[in-house]
């Protein structure tokens, strides 16, 4: 799983308040991923290195 919701986020008040927390969080895991996948893509070869990262990720950091 590329994103898990803490147990303590409930879907309680304002929903626009609650989904503004899960997209910080969507996207604060995206930026680990991404920095993981730029490193290590230094470190393996390309066609190991596609398939050991998320679609989206391999998509944003292979672009020129």
């Amino acid at each position: 799983m590329l994103f898990s919701l803490h147990q303590g986020l409930k879907a309680r008040g304002n929903v626009e308040e609650w989904l503004g927390k899960v997209e910080e969080g969507m996207f604060g895991n995206l930026r680990k991923l991404t920095k993981s996948a730029i490193t290590d893509y230094e470190r393996r070869p390309r066609a190991e290195w596609v398939v050991a990262h998320c679609s989206q990720v391999i998509r944003e950091t292979s672009r020129p």
